[in-house]
């Protein structure tokens, strides 16, 4: 009886902690990405009509062999 009251007890303790702390969490976190993205802005700022031209990557041609396996024919059945 004892162990289960316990176990109550820390539920509802916990669920009141996490009520309190989780928002005071959130924030700062919110804050922090927030100013993340705003230094990442500022770093990218460009000159009026720049363009950056970024070269694609060469494909390489697939390979095909005569080891891709085998023909099997077969016939149509109605």
């Amino acid at each position: 009886m004892t162990t289960l009251l316990i176990i109550i007890l820390v539920i509802y303790i916990g669920g009141w902690l996490f009520r309190l702390l989780a928002p005071r969490l959130l924030m700062s976190l919110f804050k922090h990405g927030a100013g993340k993205q705003y230094n990442a802005a500022q770093q990218k700022t460009r000159k009026e009509g720049e363009v950056n031209v970024h070269p694609m990557r060469k494909r390489e041609k697939k390979k095909i062999t005569k080891e891709v396996g085998e023909y099997v024919e077969f016939e149509e059945v109605k």
